[in-house]
């Protein structure tokens, strides 16, 4: 992944890395271990960036997602969980 680089200092980083659980999500490490071990190039999405992406998709609640440019499917995961029950992830 790519450095982390917030403009507050690090004690309010770490704050809320702790609050949104970003590196307890086992559905994206379980992807980023695939990835490792495929010998993918680096994510250029944070975890922080995915939680970005899933509260929006959470909250238009798609029928439909077109994704392109998948690396790994790291942010395909976090877009589909905002899909509705009968939504499809191109």
């Amino acid at each position: 992944m790519r450095p982390k680089k917030y403009s507050c200092p690090d004690d309010y980083a770490l704050y809320v890395e702790k609050l949104l659980q970003l590196e307890s999500d086992s559905e994206l490490n379980t992807v980023l271990e695939i990835a490792r071990k495929m010998g993918t190039p680096p994510l250029q999405v944070t975890s922080f960036d995915a939680k970005h992406l899933e509260v929006l998709s959470r909250l238009i609640k798609p029928h439909k997602i077109l994704e392109f440019g998948t690396l790994c499917g790291f942010s395909s995961v976090v877009l589909a969980r905002g899909l509705t029950s009968n939504g499809v992830l191109y």
